[in-house]
């Protein structure tokens, strides 16, 4: 079984889905060349899933279901720093 890390952009979207392998590994969030990207562990020959994610603002409210599914992924800056984005994973199964 061969893993290897892959990129994922991320919409600037409340809510998105990202499809990736089934065993995806989510590492972090960053910006690359000023834009967001989700980097994960993955098996490229496994069966892509879609996954569910939420992207909150600062000072933005987080939506109040389901608050203990979610796993927090990172923070990132953008527009120098004007901008600070949470980034989560909502650990419920996207079909």
């Amino acid at each position: 079984m061969t893993h290897t890390i892959w990129k994922f952009e991320i919409p600037f979207k409340d809510a998105f889905t990202v499809a990736m392998p089934a065993d995806a590994d989510v590492l972090c969030v960053q910006l690359q060349g000023g834009k967001p990207y989700i980097w994960a562990v993955v098996n490229p020959a496994v069966k892509q899933k879609l996954f569910q994610f939420q992207l909150v603002g600062t000072g933005h409210d987080l939506p109040d279901d389901n608050l203990d599914l979610w796993e927090y992924v990172g923070t990132f800056q953008h527009t120098g720093g004007a901008l600070v984005w949470h980034l989560f994973l909502y650990g419920v199964e996207v079909n």
